[in-house]
């Protein structure tokens, strides 16, 4: 209080010869009514929370937490240099009880904070020790020695969900049909984004909040950067697919392709120059042994390249829901009559069923199908991940070693010094990656070399129900005012926070979501089981 009035008395002395008429004396008032000093007390619509050295106003309960021997009631002896044998030569300095008696003196303001004082403290430590309570506390006459109490994890107070109306949510994210009917428009990936987490779709695509794209060391400016070059690689100067473009790629062609993007790259951030330089080196590396596989498959399918980065507006995937979108790459079997999908990524990645049947994969399903209707009289051969990235090879990787039975002859397998082992393990990390619909598998690859799972096959009907149901789920759901459906929920699955740019102004509370399943009959995508 004393320092309270200090500061308010020198904020009179300073302002009030600068108060020249009623108008400014009643400013100052108000200025001052919303001053305050800085404490060490918390307090809340249902409690006060300080420590021992912090008085507060008297409560009708007041606990007093922590009260082992080991930190209640918190006087320390002197230490260090000054210790206590020091000390005790200084006529002048107070003798360790004088200090103790001044210390408990000026904590009996714990007595009087609360009709009920309630005293308490751990029984073990985390190793099993037990753990007494401070002897100024047993020792008092009138303290009643109370049971065990459980402990318990209190939840923080969680904020109201968002929801929106029906009508809020048809006119955020519909757009009406030629026939009067209403339908979402949108991209793949925004719309697992929403099977993900809802709320992240709201903000997004509902609210327009985006990150701005920069230009940078970042995995989406790596992956736009390789994008660019293979659809610059494919193509010749015409306009026209090079069908023997891997073949063709060398350093100097995809420096010249990829370097002015490290050079902007560079004078947006000089202080990177290095490490934007090295990773240069690094993409032209990895570029130039991505082009080798796709040279070495190309030779082994008779898959040619026919389109490149084949924009798609206004896609009906379903009755409610419109696709937007751009495949990275068509091949065509001109002798089958055949297409497949390639969706270049910058690191590895599957395709589970069990992830398309709750929506969560859409999007490589999603191409196929869009193909598909592109070029109605070729059957939908299969589609594919491919990987730019080099994964890390070890010994740990291949077995030690292998024997030949029949002439009794043991080969050493050591990826480090034996290069075709190492150079057979880095194709077999770079296979692609998908599903298989055509009973042609030799014409997706002659050598059963370069996609993985070529021995499943899978139903392209059961792929198409698949898909409807999800995108029509998504729909049903996204419009729905029901307590009991998503909306736009704070409900992400397991790691659907990781990369999220909204986690700042989320509400998610830490219960994560299981995904439901959307196509209960997953188990019909695949048609053949592996022999």
């Amino acid at each position: 209080e004393r320092t309270a009035g200090l500061r308010l008395r020198s904020a009179l002395q300073k302002c009030l010869p600068l108060a020249e008429s009623a108008e400014d004396a009643v400013f100052l008032a108000e200025q001052l009514a919303f001053t305050s000093l800085p404490t060490s007390a918390f307090t809340t619509s249902f409690c006060t929370v300080s420590d021992l050295t912090h008085p507060v106003d008297p409560q009708e309960v007041t606990y007093i937490l922590g009260c082992a021997s080991t930190a209640y009631p918190g006087f320390q002896p002197m230490g260090g240099i000054f210790d206590e044998e020091y000390v005790r030569n200084v006529d002048a300095y107070p003798s360790l009880k004088e200090r103790r008696d001044s210390y408990m003196e000026q904590l009996s303001w714990v007595q009087a904070s609360g009709t009920q004082l309630r005293f308490s403290c751990y029984t073990n430590d985390s190793q099993g020790r037990e753990i007494f309570p401070a002897y100024e506390i047993t020792s008092m006459p009138s303290l009643q020695k109370e049971g065990l109490m459980a402990c318990a994890a209190g939840t923080p107070a969680q904020r109201p969900a968002h929801r929106l109306m029906k009508e809020t949510a048809q006119q955020l994210f519909t757009r009406t049909g030629e026939d009067g009917g209403y339908f979402i428009r949108g991209s793949i990936s925004s719309v697992e984004s929403w099977f993900s987490c809802p709320y992240r779709y709201f903000i997004a695509s509902g609210l327009h909040v985006r990150k701005p794209d920069a230009l940078e060391l970042s995995p989406a400016s790596i992956g736009n950067i390789q994008h660019a070059f293979m659809e610059n690689a494919i193509q010749k100067d015409d306009g026209s697919i090079d069908t023997e473009y891997a073949a063709n790629i060398d350093e100097p062609m995809i420096r010249s392709l990829i370097h002015p993007f490290f050079e902007a790259m560079a004078v947006s951030h000089p202080y990177e120059a290095e490490l934007i330089s090295i990773s240069e080196d690094r993409m032209t590396e990895s570029l130039l042994r991505s082009a080798s596989f796709l040279a070495r498959y190309e030779k082994n399918t008779r898959m040619k390249p026919m389109a490149a980065e084949k924009h798609f507006e206004d896609f009906a995937i379903s009755e409610h829901v419109r696709l937007r979108g751009t495949i990275d790459r068509i091949n065509r079997d001109d002798g089958n009559h055949m297409i497949s999908v390639l969706d270049y990524k910058s690191s590895a990645k599957d395709l589970n069923e069990k992830k398309a049947a709750q929506g969560l994969q859409l999007q490589l399903l999603s191409y196929l199908i869009t193909a598909a209707s592109m070029f109605p009289d070729d059957e939908a051969g299969g589609t594919y991940y491919f990987s730019m990235k080099d994964e890390n090879i070890s010994s740990s990787d291949v077995p030690a070693a292998k024997i030949n039975r029949n002439g009794f002859k043991l080969t050493v397998n050591d990826p480090r010094f034996d290069t075709e082992l190492k150079e057979e393990l880095k194709d077999a990390s770079r296979r692609l990656s998908g599903w298989r619909f055509t009973e042609k598998a030799d014409a997706l690859d002659g050598s059963g070399k370069y996609l993985k799972g070529l021995k499943n096959r899978y139903s392209i009907s059961a792929v198409t129900d698949c898909l409807q149901a999800c995108y029509e789920y998504f729909a049903s759901q996204l419009l729905s005012d029901a307590p009991q459906d998503l909306g736009i929920r704070v409900a992400p699955v397991k790691e659907a926070c990781t990369f999220c740019d909204f986690r700042r102004i989320c509400r998610f509370h830490g219960d994560e979501r299981t995904p439901d399943t959307v196509f209960e009959d997953s188990l019909k995508l695949k048609e053949v089981k592996p022999e």
